[in-house]
């Protein structure tokens, strides 16, 4: 079979290539590539993000598709800001298994809230017939 040397689209390295498989690639479209890592590269159209927490200010990346008008680099810091912004008590079922000792020192949840330095929910009781 006949070789040519060609260019790795991300790199810039030369590699030898059958005639067959440049001619392939030229029909579909492809580029080269020295190696997958290279290719990867190449594709990846990640944009790189600062979260907006500003005690976090960490670096990831996103997809175009998936970046919103407030990026966080995870949960816990669009929880914070977001607890902050809107002066949110956390629910029990977001506080995992903190409920049961939460009751078992304070008797009620809403005592638990309210000692850590929130306004705890108003309770509704049901109504009886």
């Amino acid at each position: 079979m006949f070789s040519i040397f060609v260019v790795c689209s991300n790199c810039g390295k030369n590699l030898l290539k059958d005639i067959r498989h440049i001619n392939e690639n030229k029909k579909f479209g492809h580029n080269f590539y020295y190696s997958l890592q290279c290719q990867y590269i190449f594709k990846d159209q990640k944009l790189e993000l600062i979260c907006e927490n500003s005690n976090c200010a960490n670096k990831f990346k996103r997809q175009p598709s998936d970046i919103s008008p407030h990026n966080f680099c995870s949960r816990s810091c669009a929880a914070i800001i977001n607890n902050e912004k809107y002066e949110r008590i956390p629910l029990k079922r977001e506080m995992g298994g903190i409920y049961k000792p939460a009751r078992k020192y304070f008797e009620t949840w809403n005592n638990a809230i309210s000692i850590a330095g929130f306004n705890p929910n108003p309770v509704c009781l049901p109504i009886t017939r």
